[in-house]
């Protein structure tokens, strides 16, 4: 019994070591510019987007995002002034310009902390942000009041985003996040979180598995969704 004990606990050990000599950051990517904008392929109907910041309320910072489906379709913004306030160029106002009277304030505020994460769902007919845990917006395309809004971000056909140097002042590090709630997730799409056997797509419905590579099963509900 101990022979088998005594080599797994130095193995533990080992292991754990080495994810913090290799400085392991849970899948966090530094924001990071070679020059006034970084395109990042990014499926954002399939995986959420999670950005990390630590600046204060009324600091003016932004986190500032596009979608490009090839060309730009549409955005959002979050201003860190007081109360902290978004903006979605064509739903938030009809057209796209961003000036001060294009910003809304969040209809729920963050919480206080200072160290904060973003997660910005989007799906074919609504998008969603999530600070901390806690959702500060829901927004429906088809009732926001704009007739440019549902042609510009329904759908789920966004390939990239984008992020721009004087609009990510807040923005400090990026991942791929996971829906919040079960009734985030359009079963109709396919997944490629993660990549199933092959590296194809996987079809997924509600508690439906996926082969993966090492003959593992994938199920949706367990993976994709945070507890």
């Amino acid at each position: 019994m101990y022979r088998l004990v005594i080599p797994l606990i130095i193995a533990a050990c080992l292991w754990r070591y080495s994810l913090g000599s290799l400085g392991s950051d849970d899948g966090w990517i530094e924001l990071e510019f070679d020059s006034n904008k970084k395109t990042i392929p990014w499926r954002w109907e399939d995986i959420p987007l999670q950005i990390k910041t630590d600046s204060v309320v009324g600091s003016g910072d932004k986190i500032g995002i596009d979608m490009k489906r090839p060309h730009l379709v549409g955005g959002i913004a979050i201003l860190f002034s007081s109360p902290i306030k978004f903006w979605m160029p064509y739903c938030s106002t009809q057209g796209g310009e961003d000036s001060s009277e294009a910003y809304a304030e969040l209809p729920v505020q963050p919480p206080d902390e200072v160290d904060k994460i973003w997660t910005f769902t989007k799906t074919g007919s609504a998008f969603v942000i999530t600070c901390n845990g806690v959702e500060v917006l829901n927004y429906e395309f088809a009732t926001s009041g704009f007739s440019n809004c549902a042609p510009k971000w329904g759908g789920d056909t966004t390939d990239h985003i984008v992020f721009y140097k004087s609009w990510s002042t807040a923005s400090d590090f990026y991942r791929a996040g996971k829906f919040p709630r079960m009734s985030y997730f359009d079963y109709s799409r396919t997944s490629i979180l993660p990549h199933p056997r092959g590296k194809g797509f996987c079809p997924l419905n509600r508690g439906q598995r996926c082969p993966l590579n090492g003959g593992k099963a994938y199920l949706a509900h367990k993976n994709l969704f945070l507890p």
